[in-house]
């Protein structure tokens, strides 16, 4: 596992409390939320950062109609 860095960044109280709830409602956090956005920027991360993107963004949202699909289907 690679060594990891903290960071301190500054924000608007009231946009971070309504990034908290986006990260919420994707059932992530928004470090991690941040984490993938750095991983965005970087050449190399191609198809692994899509797929993470993908599967935090549609978790819990998959639907076709009223259908909503269980994790066997």
């Amino acid at each position: 596992m690679r060594p990891v860095k903290s960071i301190t960044l500054r924000a608007d109280e009231e946009l971070i409390e309504q990034a908290r709830l986006v990260a919420r409602r994707r059932h992530t956090t928004l470090s991690q939320m941040f984490r993938d956005w750095l991983l965005g920027l970087a050449p190399t991360a191609g198809r692994a950062r899509d797929y993470r993107r993908f599967m935090s963004e549609t978790s819990g949202e998959v639907r076709v109609g009223d259908h909503r699909f269980s994790r066997e289907e």
